[in-house]
C-alpha cells in the first residue's frame, strides 16, 4: 500500500509534546493562484516609489509592536526559545530591518555616471520580481524579517514557505503587511509539502530563489530553480568557530562564547560550536566555559527563569546525543557535572550544555553544524594551525577571534575563508554588515547593501537626448 499524501501540517511543541498549531497545506488550486497574483502585483508594486515601500514596512514594525509578548509566547512552544530570549530575538530583528529601512532608499537609488551634454547615463536596480523564500526555525522570527521585509523594500513580492515547526512568524508578518496597506499579492505564506516547494522553486513565475529552509530539501529546490536558471541564494546551517589566542582574557572570552553557545539552545548568529584554543590559556578557558555551563537553568521555556529551553525536533535531539556519544567514544571529555540538570533525562528533548575538552578536528561533532548546547575545545599550538582548522571545516560562516592585538586580528583574518570575522565579540549582527559564509554554510547574504543587490539586478539607461 502506498501511503496517504500529508494534508496537513501539524506542529508539535517541544515543551510537551502536544499539536501548538495545525494548518493545511496549499493544494494545487491555491500553488496557482499565488504564483499568479506574485506575478501581477510584483510589476505594480515594483512601480512604487522606495519611499512609499518604505513607509509600509514602517507601518509593519508599528503593528507587530503590540504583540511583542505573543510573538515570543509562540516562539516558545513552536521551538523552544525562553520566552525572556525570544522577546530579545523580536527586538533585535526590530532594530536590524530598521536599520535596513535606511540603507534602502540610497542604495537603491540611480548611480549617475558623469554628465554629457544631450545624454543622460546611469546606472539603475531593479527588482528581480517574484522571490520565493523559504524560512529556518532557528531564530525565525529574526530570520523571517530580515529576509521578508527588505526584499519587499526592493520592489520584489514575495511567495513564503514557512519552516514547519515554526510557521506562525511568516503568517503574522504577511497578516500585518496586508494591515499595513502592502497590496494583495505581493506577499503570500504558503505551507508547502516538500514536492511542492521544489514545484514552486521551478515554477515560470518565480525568478528567484532564497532558500534558508531546510538543509535537506537544498539538492531539490537548487534543482528545480536551475531548470530556468534563476539565482539561487542560500543560506544553510554553520559550523562555525572561535580561536581564543594565547594573549587573550579567558575571562570576558569564557562569558561571550558561553552566552552564545548556550542562549537559545546554540541557535544565535555566530555561536561557535568548535573553539580552536592556544595550549597556554585552554585550561583556564575550559574550566570558565564548565561553571557558566552549570549555571544555566535548563527548563519550561514559559518560565522567565529558564535560560535553556528544549531541542525543537526529536531528530535534533538523537542527532545532538549521537554526535556526542561518538566524541566521547573517541576521546573528547564532557566538563559538565549532568547532576545539575534534572530536566535531561536522557532521551527527551531537554538536553544539557556540554563542554568538550580534548576533541579533534576528524569529530564530526567538530566539523559538522550540529544541534544543541555545545562548545567543543580543540587545542592548538600556533595561529597558522588555528587559522588551517577553521578553513578546514565543510560549513563555515563566522570566525570569532579572542586577541588583545588588533594587528594580529588583521593577519590571521586575512588568511581566513569564511564570511565573517569577529574580534572580541561573537555574532554581532549589524544591519550595515553582511552576513554570509562560504562552501557548505552557502555564500547567500543577508542584512547590509550588500541583500539589495543581490535581490535586484543593475540596468543600464544610457539616452541620448538628439540623434
Amino acid at each position: 500500500m502506498t501511503a496517504e499524501p500529508q494534508t496537513m501540517l501539524k506542529v508539535i511543541s517541544p515543551i510537551d509534546g502536544s499539536v501548538y498549531v495545525e494548518r493545511p497545506l496549499a493544494a494545487d488550486g491555491d500553488i496557482a493562484h499565488a504564483l499568479t497574483n506574485a506575478r501581477l502585483a510584483a510589476d505594480r508594486w515594483a512601480r512604487q516609489p522606495v519611499t512609499d515601500r518604505v513607509a509600509v514596512c514602517a507601518r509593519l514594525l508599528d503593528r507587530l509592536k503590540a504583540g511583542k509578548g505573543r510573538i515570543a509566547q509562540s516562539l516558545a512552544w513552536q521551538v523552544g526559545t525562553p520566552v525572556t530570549q525570544a522577546e530579545a530575538e523580536v527586538a533585535e530583528a526590530e532594530d536590524l530591518v530598521r536599520t535596513m529601512m535606511g540603507l534602502g532608499p540610497s542604495v537603491l537609488s540611480d548611480i549617475h555616471a558623469p554628465e554629457e551634454p544631450g545624454t543622460e547615463r546611469l546606472v539603475r536596480r531593479v527588482p528581480r520580481g517574484v522571490v520565493f523564500v523559504t524560512l529556518p526555525w532557528s531564530q525565525p522570527w529574526l530570520a523571517a524579517l530580515c529576509l521578508i521585509v527588505p526584499a519587499l523594500i526592493a520592489g520584489n513580492a514575495v511567495i513564503i514557505r514557512p519552516a514547519p515547526q515554526a510557521p506562525l512568524p511568516a503568517e503574522i508578518i504577511v497578516k500585518a503587511l496586508t494591515e499595513a496597506g502592502l497590496p494583495e499579492g505581493v506577499a503570500r505564506a504558503l505551507h508547502l509539502a516538500e514536492a511542492d516547494a521544489a514545484r514552486v522553486a521551478g515554477a515560470v513565475e518565480v525568478d528567484m530563489l532564497l532558500h534558508a529552509g531546510e538543509p535537506e530539501m537544498t539538492r531539490w529546490l537548487v534543482a528545480a530553480a536551475a531548470t530556468r536558471q534563476r539565482p539561487v541564494e542560500i543560506l544553510g546551517p554553520a559550523a562555525d568557530a572561535a580561536y581564543v589566542r594565547r594573549d587573550a582574557k579567558p575571562e570576558p572570552a569564557a562569558e561571550a562564547l558561553a552566552r552564545a553557545a548556550f542562549t537559545d539552545a546554540g541557535r544565535l548568529f555566530g555561536a561557535p560550536r568548535r573553539l580552536y584554543v592556544h595550549a597556554e590559556v585552554h585550561d583556564r578557558l575550559a574550566t570558565l566555559l564548565a561553571g557558566h555551563a552549570a549555571e544555566a537553568v535548563l527548563g519550561d521555556p514559559l518560565d522567565a527563569a529558564t535560560t535553556l529551553g528544549p531541542l525543537p525536533r526529536r531528530e535534533d535531539a538523537v542527532l545532538f546525543r549521537n554526535r556526542l556519544e561518538q566524541a566521547e567514544m573517541q576521546g573528547a571529555r564532557d566538563m559538565v557535572e549532568g547532576g545539575f540538570f534534572p530536566a535531561d533525562d536522557g532521551s527527551g528533548l531537554y538536553c544539557r550544555p556540554r563542554v568538550l575538552t580534548e576533541a579533534i578536528q576528524s569529530m564530526d561533532i567538530v566539523r559538522e553544524p550540529t544541534p544543541g548546547p555545545l562548545v567543543a575545545l580543540v587545542r592548538v599550538s600556533s595561529d597558522e594551525e588555528a587559522a588551517a582548522l577553521i578553513n578546514d571545516g565543510p560549513a563555515p560562516r563566522a570566525a570569532s577571534l579572542w586577541t588583545q592585538d588588533l594587528t594580529e586580528a588583521h593577519r590571521i583574518a586575512a588568511n581566513l575563508r569564511v564570511g565573517v570575522v569577529t574580534q572580541n565579540l561573537v555574532g554581532g549582527l549589524d544591519g550595515n554588515l553582511v552576513w554570509t559564509g562560504v562552501k557548505g554554510a552557502g555564500d547567500g547574504v543577508m542584512l547590509s547593501r550588500a541583500f539589495y543587490e543581490r535581490v535586484t539586478r543593475p540596468m543600464t539607461l544610457n539616452f541620448q537626448h538628439t540623434a
